[in-house]
């Protein structure tokens, strides 16, 4: 059971984070003045800052509007709003390179993809993965698995970073990035698949009461001292 609950946090990293350097591909492809004059970094921050400000908002106002939306639920609309954003962003690409896209249109469309189209459904996800590592987890494996969900955040992120500079440099042809972008979503939908097939055969845990798990613990823990 728990080798099925880390491979769930599994397939929501291989989802999300093939797409970490999506706004490093954004800042570099543009021909717009002022988006080259940022640096690639800024884009991050602004993501980060975007995910900080969605956490009250997804927990206040998402969540209790929806209350019958399980966490396995809210996981798949994040991943399925993921890769619509990806899809999005390769499409401004791609009518970018057409030219059937004006200059302003593209530079508004830049700053609404990844601030809101990719950093909602981020939020959304994680959090609803980190409560369902609490609530299904005991109270020895907690940590563990919380740290396990971070180092896969962070193999993914590596290995997006990876895909990007040595398999896609950045030029100045932006039909590279909107392969790069199509790329990114056949990742985002294998996870949503995999995802989909882990969660449906998935068996919620029933948690005992909290007095009955910490004898449990108290007792795993004495009989772990008292082993030769």
């Amino acid at each position: 059971m728990y080798k099925t609950d880390y491979f769930l946090q599994v397939v929501v990293m291989m989802s999300f984070r093939v797409n970490a350097t999506i706004f490093t591909a954004t800042a570099n492809s543009s021909n717009v003045a002022f988006l080259q004059s940022l640096s690639p970094n800024m884009f991050i921050i602004v993501n980060s800052i975007t995910g900080l400000l969605f956490v009250p908002l997804v927990n206040h106002i998402f969540i209790p509007c929806l209350p019958c939306v399980s966490i396995k639920a809210r996981m798949a609309i994040g991943m399925i709003v993921n890769a619509v954003a990806i899809l999005s962003a390769g499409s401004i690409e791609f009518s970018l390179h057409s030219g059937t896209m004006s200059e302003p249109v593209h530079t508004l469309l830049l700053f609404i993809i990844p601030t809101v189209l990719i950093t909602l459904p981020e939020t959304l996800t994680y959090t609803s993965a980190l409560e369902f590592i609490y609530a299904q987890s005991p109270e020895s494996m907690k940590g563990m698995l919380t740290g396990l969900f971070y180092f896969t955040l962070g193999i993914f992120s590596g290995g997006s970073t990876v895909l990007f500079y040595l398999y896609l440099r950045p030029s100045s042809n932006t039909w590279n990035y909107a392969n790069y972008y199509w790329i990114l979503l056949a990742f985002s939908v294998m996870g949503l698949v995999a995802y989909v097939i882990a969660a449906t055969f998935y068996v919620n845990r029933r948690r005992p009461s909290t007095e009955s798990e910490e004898v449990e613990e108290r007792r795993l823990f004495y009989n772990n001292i008292s082993m030769p």
